[in-house]
């Protein structure tokens, strides 16, 4: 018996390390952009697998952001993101619109090689279709930096920049760890995003950064509503609901919501006018919104009680 537990313990620990290799954890703020050539010629089939280097003759799309949320990680093979060889997957959020016998969600294979002591990246996805399997390739020639492009020169970030002439992926580790705060302190604070705002970065990086904390946090806000109005919506039919009108309380708290959002956008953009066309403009409009997404965050938490 005891060799079983101690081997069930073993067998554990494996499993772990296998989603955190590199401390990691298993989940990362993704965001994935992708573009293709619209010539006929280059690419008979929508959405085919586009050749690298792109031919002179191909007129590339504007890239899309096909994942831009809080996504899952698994550590397929191999030490990331140091070791010399290494392939991580990735799969995006839920999507609303689920298609029969397809995955709902899309799903990114990003592989790394080193031949003669030269470091290969190359990558493939589900491709717009969502199919089952990562079998669509997107290329290699990319470049791998840890940090911020182009040169990757502030390190510690906990943040990947893999991007070529067609595609562009962002993995920040340090975003989901804000999340963690949401999810585990009786009272989220503003400090608590501190972890990621304080990086020297430059102007642009850190707009990035806040940029994408109310991606993220927007996420958040609709999942803590989606929870109130369905525990709402369990009483609509119920006798016993206590005479309250449950489907009239839902639909006020959905425009409650709406109304919100547009107030604590023009609140943050108080904040955004007065740097004019300053480069710090849009962080500071970020920073704002942030502010009374916590306080946003904290409201609806109560609520949920």
């Amino acid at each position: 018996m005891r060799i079983k537990i101690r081997l069930l313990i073993f067998q554990f620990f494996i499993v772990s390390a296998l989603f955190s290799a590199g401390g990691y954890g298993d989940k990362v703020f993704f965001r994935a952009d992708v573009s293709w050539c619209l010539n006929l010629e280059c690419n008979p089939e929508p959405y085919s697998p586009i050749t690298h280097p792109v031919e002179e003759k191909c007129e590339l799309n504007t890239r899309e952001s096909y994942i831009k949320g809080i996504s899952t990680i698994h550590y397929i093979r191999g030490d990331f993101p140091d070791g010399d060889s290494w392939q991580i997957q990735i799969s995006g959020p839920k999507l609303d619109n689920e298609i029969i016998g397809r995955s709902d969600n899309y799903v990114f294979s990003i592989m790394k090689g080193t031949y003669d002591g030269e470091a290969s990246y190359s990558a493939c996805w589900n491709s717009v279709n969502r199919s089952l399997k990562v079998n669509w390739p997107l290329g290699e020639d990319y470049t791998f930096v840890e940090g911020y492009p182009p040169d990757g020169a502030i390190k510690n970030t906990g943040r990947f920049t893999l991007r070529n002439e067609t595609c562009e992926f962002i993995l920040d580790f340090a975003i989901p760890k804000i999340l963690g705060k949401v999810d585990h302190r009786k009272e989220f604070e503003y400090a608590d995003v501190l972890d990621v705002l304080c990086y020297p970065y430059t102007n642009i990086d850190y707009t990035l950064n806040t940029y994408y904390l109310t991606i993220v946090l927007d996420d958040k806000i609709d999942e803590l509503l989606e929870e109130r109005i369905a525990g709402n919506a369990k009483w609509i039919d119920d006798i016993a609901g206590g005479g309250v009108d449950w489907a009239k309380l839902n639909k006020t708290i959905l425009e409650t919501q709406k109304a919100w959002k547009e107030y604590a956008k023009l609140t943050a953009r108080e904040n955004y006018i007065p740097w004019g066309s300053g480069t710090g403009a849009p962080s500071a409009f970020n920073r704002a919104y942030i502010r009374k997404q916590v306080d946003r965050i904290n409201e609806l938490k109560l609520k949920l009680k």
